[in-house]
């Protein structure tokens, strides 16, 4: 791909904001993706948004509020706000409540 003239100082900041919005999508379609076939009826019936499936599979894989919000490029502060409301739709109280009912349920393939 050429160009006749270097990008502009505008430009190269503009496709740095361009590029970690693609990497965070990218990482959301990767988290939903191996979990959304098999667990589409249960999370419709439990009402779990997309993203709250994101947030409780990446919980699922152990990791914090920070490093959740860091994975799908959200604020810790907004990670804690979709765990309260998956903790509501799950009917549980904690993280490992939540990652155990997901299981039982299907949303989430059990620890090995």
């Amino acid at each position: 791909m050429g160009r006749a003239e270097p990008f502009t100082p505008d430009e190269v900041r503009m496709a740095g904001c361009l590029q970690r919005l693609l990497r965070g999508l990218d990482r959301h379609v990767t988290a939903l993706g191996r979990r959304f076939e098999e667990c589409t009826d249960v999370a419709s019936s439990l009402r779990l948004t997309p993203r709250e499936l994101a947030v409780l599979g990446q919980l699922a894989d152990g990791h914090t509020a920070a490093a959740i919000g860091r994975r799908l490029l959200i604020t810790e502060r907004t990670v804690q706000k979709h765990l309260e409301r998956i903790y509501a739709k799950l009917g549980v109280g904690d993280r490992l409540a939540a990652v155990l009912r997901a299981e039982r349920l299907g949303l989430l393939e059990p620890a090995p």
